[in-house]
């Protein structure tokens, strides 16, 4: 070690002498980064030398600082001794070392009331220059006593989790003298963390303290929970990385803990507060809010991150400048990085961009070429000014975005406000650049500065778990009797309290523990009762979600007890107790017993309800009882051979196979959980979701359990052993395949290796689930209950495939006794007398065939024959249509379309809708039969043909046939000008909106008034009864599924309007409504109209035919059309909807569709550039971000063009119809994306309701 340390300081030396061998050149010493100053300031250091004094001339040289007087009562105010700061690791460069190795000592001394004192030695190696920081004389200390932190060891944890805990103090009558060589490096970059100075009377009475280098590192560094960190250090275990959890929201405590300690202690020098200033001139206070920071390491980069190249940061800097930001300030360690930025990157980018260096023609910025990690190339003290001025430059942006480093992250903690608005390219869940130019839209308008959870965020994680059961739902307890059958046969109530030991996890505790005490119960003629006991030892028993509060027992009392039986070896019948062996009963249990957190009650009994006068005798089995069921009883379940089951009742080798051996035991497990199992609601809606079996496919559950496996009789059985059995599923006909398991490696290894045609079948419960990379116990990784929801979703996901390919685990017997089918259908990988893989092809291939043949048998009904196309008429529209025999359906889905549009030159609206039908088909047609419950009805003006029915039969599929309708509207008195416009001069009257053709005032007139007419009369010619009519236009789309249906939603709600988008155009109607009010003094509409509320944006609309045609709105239409301002002022559709909805519909008649994604927007034909409308994310859609995302960066960033882009919360979105449950409110945010005034501006939407 000491030839080690000789050599890095001779190798420092040679290097900070002014040689640079990677350069190949002459650094001058002089060019540092201090204030620049007309006056310097001179100060005299001893040289080592010749012993004679040396001056250095701060403008070019080291800031010196004075040095502080002590207070001598820097230690009052109960400080138990002072922590000396004197070291990060070894290898650690200025971001780690001076914040998060810092910050992590200071929150100890904090932890333990010790005073900080920062004073580095030579241990860190990387932040030392022996020229510079090892001058002078140092300092001296003294104090009585010392201390050394004891080291707290992690139960059954990682190696080298080994943290200091609190301080041993070992006091002397004496003081102990230290001295401290050279500067202590600190005070020449920061101003000091508190008010000790050496020689403070008031800490020499104290003990002095420091931590070793292992309990700063690996100890603060990687494993307390009360440090920052940077990222994922490679060496620290899954329950303390938890790769299931977005690294966003892993950093983020880290980044809050960070934030606030700097707050508390961090300080800078003037001089690099200063330099940071002439670095970054433009982002100071005033303008930093449209300021970008550009973090680009590129020299060493090491631990488990990766060099990102640069091309990935331009698409973010320009998304950045077209959403109206100004300035770019560039860190980088790389002239590689320069380079590649002024060769390739547009000028409007480039022209805006500044870094380290660019306010001095002489100074040279120290940067790599290759790899080589700047502080091997000049002097330290250098490189840490520079390093720091750099983050302090990154701190004064508004905006970052950047890679995994401590420089970024220290930048976060300095300035918080980058904690919402910074993007971390290396986190898989980070914002796309168009999601980030919403953010920088949203902040530069203001959004999010008092609410910053509204701000664009990277996916965050499901906390579908978070459920907290204190007590049974309501109406669980379903089976409640009346007390007098508190006196059945029944002897009494055995508490199932016990899952056996502490750790035994979900399937056993929940399952094969239970099964077998209530099949003890049932033996012994007791009633059972589950309510686990709250261990905090545990591993199902989670505090947060169980609870430990007080659950009082009434009317109960202790005569019995359970025992061994010695002969038996196993828990003998309930004994009770003579009169002076009774034991008073504990009358109070903690929490709420975990079992009707995940299930409902399985009996009657309720231990808070006093029904029971004379009291009932309750009993609990012990531990070694519950597993002397489990290892003796010939009537237990098991779920494999456990290391000390006893052979008299592990008798395999009598039975022909593994199979029939089993077969007894989980018929007993299936007919007790039919029996008395019934799962939370919030864990089946979860299975629904994960493993949602469409009827008609053919499923196969997977269940790998490789992480922790304990059993002498079981083993790990590799992905590599499934791999073939998924293959001859896939090639059988399966269409689905579901994988549990507790290793992320093993699904990796799976989507990483399986054929694609398997793989593209998988489901999972995602990546956000407590899984281990190793043989960590998943109990270790995270909360409790949450472990327990997934894996208990696991086992209701696992249980409704058709086939089961596991290994021996309870998880897997448990999905067995939900759907006892899958014994017969199901290979356990570790029996040897599995099925052979041939065999197994061929189960598959019966089953598909079976199958097949059920959703094949399809009602007569319901087949679309192939008829003649025919033509009818009502009033000159010409309807033609295909003649299928199908009944005409109560619901109509509308289009008005053309192939070319009226108004606007150029646009190919036969395209669009075709585009349109497909996306409606894709996401609402083609679902659970939605194309039965309606008819297609596309208006047009000898537009359409014969042939183009075909066309679009063609593009919705078979089911279509007999369902669309092609309407020719012209020359019928639906189509016609109004006689009361007849003697209209159009070039004089018609003057408001020129742009729109005489077509477009027809077809708001359409809308507005004839489709009424048109379906009254047409229901009344046909003998049909058309109720509902769901609009949709030719550039309208629906993004994400609708699984419900609509009509009936409609229906069973009494809803007779629904809408999905507002826009504000309410202005135009003040005239009308005032004069109707006028000239009707009977009228009284149920809400008056603010002419800045929400108005219809009425291209998606679904209407109840009854309301309008109703007398008090056809009066209010009819005086709307006679005044004439639909074709002369252009009082559109919309407006007119708006208004006799919001006049004579109750508001709980009128809804919102918030749930999927929709899309409305008029485009300029030339520029593609949106002018109208837009699209807006559904809460129900998963692929929301992904969607707006791509509209964002094809619609806005490559075409130059610019919107309106934001997050709409509840009050935004006429929080009246959209009847959003409460649950929902808080957490609602619609990235919305329009031009205009749809949706905008924004806080309208509350006028709405």
């Amino acid at each position: 070690l000491v030839v080690i340390f000789l050599l890095i300081n001779l190798w420092a030396t040679y290097h900070i002498a002014g040689y640079d061998d990677h350069h190949r050149e002459k650094i001058n010493p002089g060019d540092f980064l201090g204030p620049k100053s007309s006056a310097s300031t001179t100060w005299h250091l001893r040289n080592k030398q010749n012993g004679t004094n040396q001056s250095f001339d701060t403008s070019t040289v080291v800031h010196m600082v004075e040095q502080r007087k002590a207070t001598n009562h820097a230690c009052d105010g109960g400080y138990r001794g002072v922590l000396h700061i004197r070291m990060g690791d070894i290898g650690g460069a200025a971001g780690t070392i001076f914040f998060q190795f810092v910050i992590g000592q200071l929150i100890y001394a904090e932890l333990y009331q010790l005073m900080p004192f920062i004073y580095f030695d030579n241990v860190s190696n990387v932040i030392y220059d022996p020229l510079v920081h090892g001058q002078g004389r140092g300092v001296d200390a003294k104090f009585k006593g010392v201390g050394s932190a004891v080291d707290i060891v992690r139960p059954n944890g990682h190696w080298r989790d080994r943290v200091p805990g609190p301080p041993q103090f070992t006091s002397t009558s004496i003081y102990q003298h230290y001295h401290f060589e050279g500067t202590g490096v600190w005070d020449q970059y920061f101003q000091p963390v508190s008010e000790y100075v050496p020689g403070d009377l008031s800490c020499q009475e104290k003990p002095y303290v420091t931590l070793t280098l292992k309990q700063i590192t690996p100890g603060i560094h990687g494993f307390v929970s009360w440090a920052p960190r940077c990222w994922r250090y490679h060496y620290l275990p899954d329950y303390i990385t938890k790769p299931h959890i977005p690294l966003h929201e892993w950093l983020r405590p880290s980044q809050l803990l960070g934030n606030a300690a700097v707050d508390r202690y961090i300080r800078f020098q003037p001089h690099i507060t200063q330099a940071a200033a002439r670095a970054n001139p433009h982002c100071v206070d005033k303008t930093r809010s449209k300021c970008l920071g550009l973090h680009i390491r590129h020299s060493d980069k090491a631990a488990g991150r990766r060099q990102i190249p640069v091309a990935e940061f331009l698409p973010y800097a320009e998304a950045f400048v077209h959403a109206g930001g100004e300035h770019i300030y560039l860190a980088t360690d790389s002239t590689l990085v320069l380079n590649e930025i002024a060769e390739k990157w547009p000028i409007n980018v480039r022209k805006r961009i500044r870094s380290l260096g660019d306010d001095s023609d002489h100074l040279k910025i120290i940067r790599s070429s290759d790899e080589k990690a700047v502080f091997d190339i000049a002097a330290h003290h250098r490189t840490n000014q520079e390093i720091l001025i750099e983050i302090v430059a990154l701190a004064m942006c508004r905006f970052m975005v950047h890679g995994l480093s401590a420089v970024s992250e220290s930048s976060i903690w300095l300035n918080d406000k980058l904690i919402t608005a910074s993007v971390d390219l290396e986190d898989p869940d980070h914002l796309n650049p168009a999601m980030f130019g919403t953010l920088v839209q949203m902040i530069l308008r203001g959004e999010g500065d008092e609410n910053p959870p509204l701000l664009p965020q990277p996916r965050a994680s499901s906390k579908w778990w978070k459920v907290r059961q204190s007590k049974p739902l309501q109406g669980s307890r379903s089976m409640m009797v009346q007390a007098s059958e508190c006196h059945s046969s029944s002897q009494g109530i055995l508490r199932i309290g016990s899952t056996g030991g502490d750790l035994k996890e979900v399937g056993m505790s929940f399952f094969t523990s239970v099964i077998n005490q209530i099949l003890y119960a049932e033996k012994h003629n007791w009633k059972p009762w589950v309510h686990f006991k709250a261990s905090p030892r545990s591993v199902v028993y989670d505090r947060w979600a169980h609870g430990y509060s007080n659950v009082t027992l009434l009317n109960t009392k202790s005569d019995y007890s359970i025992s061994i039986d010695n002969d038996e070896r196993i828990a003998g019948p309930p004994d009770k107790l003579n009169d002076q062996d009774v034991i008073e009963p504990a009358r109070e249990l903690r929490g709420n017993g975990i079992w009707e957190s995940y299930f409902q009650p399985i009996n009657e009994f309720d231990p808070q309800k006093s029904a029971c006068e004379s009291g009932l005798s309750v009993v609990q089995m012990p531990d070694d009882a519950v597993m002397s069921i489990l290892l003796e009883a010939p009537w237990a379940v098991r779920a494999w051979r456990y290391d000390d089951v006893s052979p008299r009742v592990w008798k395999i080798d009598e039975y022909e196979s593994g199979k029939d051996f089993f077969e007894p035991m989980r018929r007993r497990g299936h007919e007790i959980v039919q029996k008395h199992f019934r799962f939370q609601p919030f864990l089946v809606a979860r299975a629904d979701e994960v493993n949602p079996v469409p009827s008609g496919e053919v499923c196969l559950s997977v269940h790998m359990r490789n992480g922790q496996k304990k059993g002498k009789y079981r083993k790990r059985v590799g992905p590599k052993v499934f791999s073939p059995y998924l293959e001859e599923f896939v090639m059988a006909g399966g269409k689905r395949i579901y994988i549990a398991t507790d290793s992320s490696r093993a699904l990796q290894f799976a989507f990483k290796n399986f054929p694609s045609n398997v793989t593209s079948l998988i489901r999972t419960q995602g990546d956000q689930v407590v899984r281990t990379s190793k043989e960590w116990p998943l109990h270790m990784i995270d909360n409790h209950h949450r472990v327990n929801s997934e894996a208990l979703v696991d086992i209701i996901a696992l249980s409704r495939c058709q086939f089961l390919i596991h290994t021996s685990s309870a998880i897997a017997e448990a999905a067995i006794y939900l759907n006892f089918d899958l014994h017969e259908k199901s290979i356990n990988l570790e029996d040897e007398d599995s099925m052979a893989l041939s065999d197994f092809g061929d189960v598959i291939k019966r089953i598909v065939e079976r199958t097949d043949q059920d959703t094949t048998t399809t009602p007569t009904d319901k087949l679309a024959k192939v008829g003649p196309i025919v033509q009818r008429q009502l009033e000159s529209a010409r309807i033609t249509y295909r003649d299928t025999d199908r009944p005409s359906r109560h619901n109509a889905l509308v289009y008005l379309a053309q192939k070319k549009h009226s108004s606007y030159a150029g646009r190919d609206s036969y395209s669009m809708l075709l585009r349109s039908l497909e996306m409606a088909t894709k996401n609402y047609l083609s679902i659970n039969e939605h194309m039965e419950n309606l008819d297609i009805f596309i208006f047009h003006t000898n537009d359409f043909s014969e042939e183009d029915l075909g066309t679009l039969e063609e593009r919705l599929g078979p089911s279509a046939k007999g369902l669309i309708r092609l309407v020719n509207l012209s020359g019928s008195p639906f189509w016609q000008l109004p006689s009361h416009h007849a003697k209209d001069n159009k070039e004089r009257i018609w003057y408001a909106y020129p742009l729109f053709s005489e077509g477009y005032r027809r077809m708001m007139h359409w809308f507005a008034i004839d489709i009424w007419d048109f379906f009254a009369r047409w229901n009344e010619q046909e003998q049909c009864s058309y109720r509902y009519i769901f609009r949709l236009d030719e550039d309208s789309f629906i993004h994400s599924p609708i699984r419900y249906d609509i009509f009936e939603f409609m229906e069973s709600n009494q809803y007779v309007y629904g809408y999905r988008l507002c826009t504000y155009e309410m202005q135009v109607t003040k005239r009308m409504w005032t004069l109707y009010g006028k000239r009707n003094e009977d009228f009284r509409p149920h809400r008056e109209v603010d002419l800045e509320m929400c108005a219809f944006y009425n291209n998606f609309f679904v209407a109840d035919l009854q309301f309008f045609r109703s007398p008090p709105v056809q009066k209010f239409l009819r005086f709307i059309d006679l005044q004439g301002q639909i074709y002369r002022r252009r009082l559109g559709d919309l407006m007119i909807h708006t208004m006799s909805v919001y006049a004579f519909a109750e508001p709980s008649q009128i809804h919102r569709f918030l749930d999927f994604t929709y899309e409305h927007g008029t485009v300029n034909q030339t520029s593609g550039c949106l002018l109208w409308g837009g699209i807006q994310s559904g809460f129900n859609d998963e692929n929301a971000s992904s969607t707006l995302g791509q509209y964002y960066q094809e619609r806005l960033l490559n075409r130059n063009c610019f919107a309106n882009s934001t997050f709409m919360v509840y009050e935004d979105l006429s929080p009246t119809y959209s009847h959003i449950t409460e649950d929902r409110r808080d957490s609602l945010a619609l990235l919305t994306i329009t031009a205009g005034r749809v949706e905008f501006p924004l806080g309208k939407g509350i006028l709405s309701g």
